[in-house]
């Protein structure tokens, strides 16, 4: 994948880096409701986050999933946004709980990770995006 986007980054910009080199091998469909990339850029830790997640989703759909295309949405519900990722891969539980779902488990006690309903793997990943307190 892409070398990791710098912090000050806004959103758009790092997630265009990342997926110029991804779409090279796997079409990505990216789409970021309105006003969900203003509230993560409000959070730059939340923004990192959510670049790492996309990465990493997007390095198992390809490396274990066998995907040819992948989806991402990202949504924001309060102070709270939302990062899907849907592949058409394989599906593959993990061989043991907690095998290979690690950085999910750190980032988020909100997420989930299965069969996607047409088949391939969904990813969805809930962070809280505060602003922070102005004073």
């Amino acid at each position: 994948m892409a070398a990791p986007p710098e912090d000050t980054q806004p959103l758009h910009d790092a997630l265009d880096g990342l997926l110029a080199l991804t779409r090279t091998v796997l079409p990505v469909d990216l789409r970021v409701a309105e006003g969900a990339a203003a509230a993560i850029d409000s959070a730059p830790s939340t923004r990192r986050v959510v670049v790492d997640v996309v990465a990493e989703a997007l390095t198992n759909a390809l490396r274990h999933g066998a995907a040819r295309r992948a989806k991402i949405a990202i949504t924001q519900d309060g102070d709270c946004v939302t990062v899907t990722v849907t592949d058409d891969g394989t599906w593959r539980a993990p061989e043991a709980p907690g095998a290979g779902t690690g950085l999910f488990e750190t980032i988020s006690p909100s997420w989930s990770l299965g069969p996607a309903p047409d088949g391939g793997t969904r990813l969805e990943v809930a962070l809280p995006c505060a602003p922070p307190l102005s004073s």
